[in-house]
């Protein structure tokens, strides 16, 4: 229930052995995360990051949200984080973000990981529309979205601050698990 597997990759739930993975890829990846993550950037000491992993964990008991590492299923390198978070249960729907270290961009991990993950939402959470933001200038994230079979709802203004503390316009992306089927 808390491992997917892919051509490609293995996403898991999160145990408290990953917190080193997760601070090497945030320190080695700052300036790739800074615009869209700025908040995993607060994430600076393995400490922080344990502590992390820990809500992640409690996150998944209580139903509150869910968030899986991503790694390369030959060699178990941990490739990024995937997550669903803002889960509403009267509807019920949620929303869903991801990062993958730079050196891994445009091989399509990120899209093989979001099109499992969120087949996983709907089947074993039961949820029935997931959601996705990305800023009007992040293409590769766009891109992701409409290829994992989401669809461009429209532009949600001023709803993200940036490390900067600009607020900026994103896209709303939708999928409903009556078209995922």
């Amino acid at each position: 229930m808390y491992q997917l597997t892919t051509k490609r990759l293995f996403l898991r739930a999160y145990q408290l052995s990953d917190a080193a993975n997760l601070y090497h890829i945030l320190q080695n990846n700052q300036a790739h995360f800074e615009e869209y993550f700025p908040i995993m950037l607060e994430l600076d000491d393995l400490e922080k990051c344990t502590q992390f992993i820990q809500e992640q964990i409690d996150g998944i008991q209580s139903k509150s949200k869910l968030a899986y590492g991503i790694y390369d299923l030959e060699t178990g390198t941990y490739l990024g984080h995937i997550f669903l978070n803002d889960i509403e249960w009267v509807v019920p729907k949620g929303q869903i973000g991801y990062f993958i270290a730079k050196d891994w961009q445009g091989k399509g991990l990120i899209t093989e990981a979001l099109q499992a993950f969120s087949q996983h939402c709907f089947d074993i959470w039961a949820l029935e529309k997931l959601y996705l933001r990305t800023a009007l200038n992040n293409i590769g994230s766009q891109r992701v979205a409409l290829k994992a079979g989401f669809e461009l709802e429209g532009v949600i203004r001023s709803d993200f601050r940036t490390a900067d503390d600009k607020l900026i316009d994103v896209y709303y992306y939708g999928k409903v698990k009556i078209t995922a089927q």
